[in-house]
C-alpha cells in the first residue's frame, strides 16, 4: 500500500519557502538563466548544470535532518484523509496482506512523516521502495517486491501487488512498474464532486 506526502511540502517546511519562492526556483526560459532564488544556492545567475546537480545532492543529503527539526509542525499541520487510519489498520490486521510504502520521498523523510502522523505501526517500511533507491518511480515497484519476497519467502508480482494512490503518477507507477493500481479521488477532486452533487468514486486498473 502506498502512503505518500508530496515533496513540495518537504521543501516548504524544511526551508520555509513559499509557493511563489518554490516556483521561482525553477529554471527560467528553458534553463538559459538561473532565477534569483536558485542563485542564492549556486552563487551565480548563469545556469550551470554541474553546479545544479551538486546543489541537488546537497539538498537531498541534508533534507532528512532539516525535516526532523520540524516534527512538531508535521504533527500539527499534517492532514489525514477520512478513513485513512481505518483502512491502514484493516490491511495491517488482514492475514496474507503485506502493507508497505512506495513513494518518491527519501526513506528517512517518508519514515519521519509516517511517525509524525502515527501511521508507521501499520506499514513495514523496511520492504518499501523510495527515492533513495531510484529516481525512476516505476522501478520502485520491483525493488519493493524483491524486498518483500526476501522477507516473506513468497513471490510478489503484478497479480498480487496493489498500489493505492491518489494521482496519475501513482497509476503510471503501478502500470509500468508491475502492479495493479487502485486510485481513490484526491481530496480536492472529492470536494469538487461533492460540491456539484456527484457521488464519490474511485478507479481500479490492473
Amino acid at each position: 500500500m502506498s502512503v505518500t506526502w508530496t515533496g513540495r511540502y518537504t521543501v516548504r517546511r524544511s526551508w520555509k519557502w513559499s509557493d511563489a519562492q518554490l516556483s521561482n526556483s525553477r529554471p527560467a526560459a528553458r534553463g538559459r538563466q538561473c532565477p534569483s532564488r536558485s542563485a542564492a544556492f549556486f552563487g551565480t545567475t548563469e545556469w550551470q548544470p554541474a553546479r545544479c546537480r551538486a546543489c541537488c545532492r546537497a539538498l537531498r543529503n541534508c533534507s532528512p535532518k532539516r525535516l526532523a527539526d520540524h516534527m512538531a509542525d508535521l504533527r500539527s499541520e499534517g492532514v489525514l484523509m477520512p478513513g485513512a487510519v481505518a483502512a491502514l489498520r484493516a490491511v495491517h490486521a488482514h492475514i496474507g496482506l503485506v502493507p508497505t510504502v512506495l513513494t518518491g520521498n527519501l526513506k528517512p523523510n517518508a519514515t519521519l512523516k509516517l511517525e509524525a502522523l502515527e501511521l508507521d505501526e501499520f506499514v513495514d517500511v523496511e520492504i518499501g521502495g523510495y527515492a533513495s533507491d531510484s529516481d525512476n518511480r516505476p522501478a520502485l515497484v520491483a525493488i519493493a517486491q524483491k524486498r518483500a519476497t526476501a522477507k516473506h519467502g513468497a513471490a510478489f508480482h503484478r497479480s498480487n501487488t496493489v498500489i493505492i494512490g491518489d494521482s496519475l503518477e501513482d497509476v503510471r507507477t503501478g502500470l509500468e512498474g508491475g502492479a495493479s493500481c487502485s486510485s481513490p479521488l484526491h481530496p480536492a477532486q472529492l470536494q469538487r464532486r461533492r460540491s456539484s452533487g456527484q457521488e464519490p468514486m474511485s478507479c481500479s486498473m490492473g
